[in-house]
């Protein structure tokens, strides 16, 4: 009998212990939502009233921390790469060691291109719309949309007109972002005008975004609101700008390799 109360006791215990976890996790989802909701709002509000500084401090802001991601994972990748190899010499692995710390230039160049880009970005999206809406009149649209509401033309039914901006966006502005990206990034580095228009390779790296842009974009001019255009652009950026910082600086290293076996 004692032990048959024991058991029961213990039952209670658990059953208590489960429902006090189970509590405090409904509780701690319940304010993470309601954390993020707040911090949606807070960003809404500074997108709407300071649309510019707010776009410009995201882009610095994901633009440096993917360029340190970057960093970090070639290094890691180099790391692994010579711990494979043959032993090293004690002034072979303090080389080693110092090229595995953050390069602050490269981070300090990324952050200060994320305003660039947001600036660059938000007027090319309003020279687009004034296109757009030359080719697609606001009433030839609606007209044109059989899920138009109360003459309002539903920007995501309108598929002609996506394409045209997926279009236009990845011939026209796609390859000017290419060549001021690579000659903000030569002028930063102080290199020779010569030098940073042989590392610039338009066609190849337009060409190649296109398998992530084009998709990218059709979303966003297919369903993302134009006044979060430019935020959901800059945060499919992060991943890109990972891309471009791991290829920049191995096309670095290369030319330094290159100078140092000559």
């Amino acid at each position: 009998a004692v032990a048959d109360e024991a058991a029961v006791a213990a039952g209670a215990v658990a059953g208590k212990a489960v429902a006090a976890t189970g509590a405090a996790l409904l509780v701690k989802n319940v304010a993470t939502m309601s954390l993020a909701k707040d911090m949606w709002a807070t960003y809404s509000g500074l997108l709407s009233v300071y649309p510019l500084a707010t776009k410009s401090v995201t882009g610095s802001f994901l633009y440096s921390l993917s360029d340190g991601i970057a960093q970090k994972a070639t290094a890691a990748k180099a790391s692994a790469d010579e711990d494979d190899a043959d032993e090293t010499s004690a002034d072979d692995a303090a080389d080693r060691d110092e090229s595995r710390e953050i390069d602050r230039g490269r981070v300090a160049r990324f952050a200060a291109w994320g305003p660039i880009d947001a600036f660059m970005t938000t007027a090319w999206y309003g020279v687009l719309d004034s296109w757009t809406e030359a080719v697609f009149p606001p009433d030839a649209a609606s007209a044109a949309d059989p899920d138009a509401v109360a003459g309002v033309a539903t920007h995501a039914a309108n598929w002609s007109k996506v394409a045209f901006e997926v279009a236009v966006d990845q011939t026209v502005y796609c390859p000017l972002w290419f060549l001021v990206f690579f000659s903000f990034t030569g002028i930063w580095e102080r290199r020779p005008a010569v030098e940073t228009a042989t590392r610039i390779k338009i066609v190849p790296a337009v060409t190649t975004s296109w398998w992530i842009w084009v998709p990218v974009m059709t979303v966003s001019f297919g369903f993302v609101p134009s006044e979060l255009r430019v935020p959901y652009y800059l945060v499919a950026s992060f991943a890109y700008a990972m891309l471009l910082s791991a290829l920049w600086g191995d096309a670095g290293a290369g030319e330094e390799r290159s100078e140092e076996d000559a």
